[in-house]
């Protein structure tokens, strides 16, 4: 059956809050009602857009037979109606000489195989929304994180796309494709890795994805872009035992969203060394963070000030050896902090 056969629906679910009233049946077919119904259908949140540029780069897939319903001469699209949409835009294009079909969606929108749904008038609507309701509440589950990286890397080194190319042939962003691309490569390295490649199960996927979005944590990790996989092995090997369960079964990092405080930690060495701690917890490495961040040091420093300057006589006639190291030991702390500070080491 041709596109041009089929008729958008004006009544279809997901424009309920765009028409105050449902439009009746003898006006489905009118040119107006399917031109605005047609542009209703191209805003962005339906992602008729990326749809139809999934069609234009891979091809029409059939994955899912649209159902229509008769309407005198004509069809009306009960279950498909975005993907109508995106091929009567794409239909437009080619009239206006703005893009040239590959045969292939040519032959699509010349004879597309449909399932007509026979139903009673008066049983028309229950069964509508049956068929709706089984396809989009109860219906086809989203692939996961993990799922979804597979084909994009599919696409990448198998059909040699790029991933611009891929975002258009699956219909999503440049930014999500090259983040789960990357992601997948440092989780294989997981797996291939002789101390924890039998735990990498691929539930601890999307630990990499928030990892990978994190600039802070990919340089705690080393990570390289060329190999797609982290180089600085002693956080690897940390990172790898805080996301796998420990003795008791729980994990340092119970899920991949805490990844997000993590990065925080990191940047701590006390608080990092808080949290990589037998026992030690994000939230005690974070704890130990705020510690930190509100001590005074400058209190026990004046302190220490005031201790050397009154030495009694009788301990510095004394020049006990464990004295003088104390004093040394104070001496180069002072000078690396000076250092940090951006001074010129003490003399």
């Amino acid at each position: 059956m041709p596109v041009s056969d089929l008729l958008l629906d004006p009544n279809n679910p997901r424009l309920f809050d765009e028409r105050e009233s449902p439009i009746p049946d003898e006006q489905i077919a009118r040119e107006s009602v399917q031109e605005s119904t047609h542009e209703l259908m191209k805003q962005e949140r339906f992602g008729v857009k990326q749809l139809r540029n999934s069609i234009l780069q891979v091809g029409f897939l059939p994955v899912d037979k649209i159902v229509v319903r008769k309407l005198n001469h004509k069809f009306v699209v009960v279950e498909g109606n975005r993907r109508i949409a995106a091929l009567r835009w794409i239909t437009d294009s080619i009239e206006a000489g703005e893009i040239q079909p590959s045969e292939d969606l040519a032959g699509a929108l010349s004879s597309l195989e449909v399932y007509e749904l026979m139903t009673d008038p008066e049983s028309y609507e229950r069964d509508r929304w049956l068929l709706q309701g089984v396809r989009h509440i109860s219906g086809i589950k989203e692939w996961g994180l993990y799922e979804k990286a597979l084909s994009i890397r599919s696409l990448i080194e198998d059909l040699g796309l790029s991933p611009r190319e891929a975002a258009e042939a699956l219909g999503t962003g440049t930014q999500e494709v090259n983040r789960l691309y990357r992601a997948l490569g440092a989780f294989h390295q997981m797996q291939e890795d002789d101390d924890f490649g039998e735990r990498a199960e691929t539930d601890l996927f999307s630990y990499f994805v928030e990892v990978l979005g994190k600039p802070a944590l990919r340089t705690f990790l080393g990570w390289d872009e060329a190999s797609r996989s982290f180089t600085n092995e002693e956080n690897r090997m940390k990172f790898y035992s805080w996301i796998v369960p420990g003795n008791e079964g729980m994990r340092k990092l119970p899920m991949a969203i805490d990844t997000r405080r993590l990065a925080t930690v990191t940047a701590s060495e006390r608080a990092l060394r808080v949290f990589d701690s037998e026992g030690g917890t994000l939230e005690a490495g974070l704890a130990a963070l705020e510690i930190l961040e509100s001590y005074n040091w400058r209190e026990p420093v004046h302190e220490a000030i005031a201790a050397l300057n009154n030495i009694p006589a009788r301990d510095l006639e004394a020049r006990r050896e464990d004295d003088l190291g104390l004093l040394q030991e104070l001496i180069d702390l002072a000078s690396r902090r000076k250092l940090q500070f951006g001074a010129s080491p003490l003399g």
